[in-house]
């Protein structure tokens, strides 16, 4: 994945079409972990923020996404066993199980 986003990043418009300079890539991450922390709990953000988020994380070779979903100022996660903490918790806005999982 993280190779074709540095692909991606040289290929080039011309006239004639697309071009790729011919080039060896020696790349590798200074740090292992290189992410991103979205906290929804405290402050809703919309699923396709997220989404569009996410995205911007892969063109920078991003590899760790952590959401933020719950504390003691909100719940922001469909709970089928537990109904009650999304509707307290969550102001009606909240994150059903299957928008967790896409």
């Amino acid at each position: 994945m993280h190779g074709l986003q540095t692909f991606l990043q040289l290929v080039a418009t011309t006239p004639e079409g697309f071009a790729v300079p011919s080039i060896t890539v020696q790349d590798q991450p200074r740090f292992p972990w290189r992410g991103l922390l979205i906290d929804v709990s405290r402050h809703f953000i919309p699923l396709d923020v997220i989404k569009r988020n996410l995205d911007g994380m892969a063109a920078v070779k991003m590899n760790v996404f952590h959401w933020h979903l719950s504390d003691d100022q909100g719940f922001r996660v469909e709970s089928k066993t537990f109904p009650k903490l999304q509707e307290l918790g969550s102001d009606g806005l909240y994150f059903s199980q299957d928008q967790i999982r896409s």
